[in-house]
């Protein structure tokens, strides 16, 4: 797959239908039924061959159970199965890398952003961070994009690709790649999910802290979800691996920064010698 952010995860192995229930602790028959019907989608496979699964499919069942435990019925439950495996299904076919993919996606939401008549942010310098203002073109949004994220995957087939999907779609991926990332193991807290269905019956997400949720076209019921909770649950042996991998990366990062300040001391001070 490509979510190579998800390393701390067993990106490479299969699943059994078995493996998936002993995980999940979700019973056979319930998840028969959503093969069934779609919400579970196996890895391909020969005729009358066992069906396997990716670690990520594991990760959508976790999240369909949540929901299933207050009551949801299949008719919801199928509305954001669609949304994860719409997401994932797309991830696996761009052909970028996943910082490239990630990256393209956060300009695609900004550009959506923009279509829909909301103000969007940019930084109008190449040079001064400090200075930002109101988009007034897509060009505009783009160019931030480049400055704001040249280290982090912006590329130019990544702005292609973001302005060549739809809002829904970079949505739909955005959601894929934040349930399979690591990050729901590398946190002590929790990063729990608000999940509806607005007035048009499609699926909405948010993160319980956001401003969105209070304002007037906001959620008037709701179903909270406790994501990293569930996935820590679903891989309790991974959890201490990736918050120490987590760990030595912060710290790797703090020494290169020290070595840089020291460079620039350095070099500062043979300038005024």
């Amino acid at each position: 797959m490509l979510f190579d952010r998800a390393t701390c995860y067993p990106v490479s192995k299969a699943f059994s239908r078995q493996q998936v229930q002993e995980r999940t602790g979700i019973a056979d028959d319930v998840l028969a039924f959503w093969m069934k019907q779609g919400l579970l989608v196996p890895l391909p496979a020969e005729p009358r061959a066992h069906r396997r699964f990716s670690f990520a499919q594991l990760h959508v069942a976790m999240f369909l159970n949540s929901l299933r435990s207050l009551g949801v019925n299949v008719g919801v439950l199928r509305q954001f199965a669609d949304l994860f495996q719409t997401g994932l299904r797309e991830a696996e076919a761009a052909e970028l890398s996943a910082s490239e993919l990630s990256a393209a996606i956060r300009l695609n939401l900004k550009l959506a952003q923009f279509a829909s008549g909301r103000p969007v942010r940019v930084r109008i310098s190449a040079d001064d961070w400090g200075k930002s203002g109101t988009a007034e073109t897509e060009r505009d949004i783009v160019q931030s994009w480049f400055w704001e994220e040249s280290r982090d995957g912006a590329s130019d087939a990544g702005a292609e690709y973001a302005q060549r999907i739809s809002g829904s779609l970079g949505t739909a991926i955005d959601w894929a790649l934040q349930l399979t990332s690591a990050e729901h193991l590398m946190l002590e807290g929790d990063n729990a999910w608000v999940a509806w269905q607005d007035a048009s019956g499609i699926a909405r997400l948010a993160h319980d802290d956001e401003v969105s949720l209070h304002n007037e076209d906001g959620p008037l019921g709701a179903f909270y979800v406790p994501i990293s909770r569930l996935i820590r649950k679903l891989w309790p042996e991974r959890v201490e691996p990736a918050r120490q991998s987590r760990k030595d990366r912060v710290a790797s990062l703090l020494s290169g920064l020290r070595q840089d300040r020291a460079t620039d001391h350095t070099e500062g001070s043979e300038m005024d010698g």
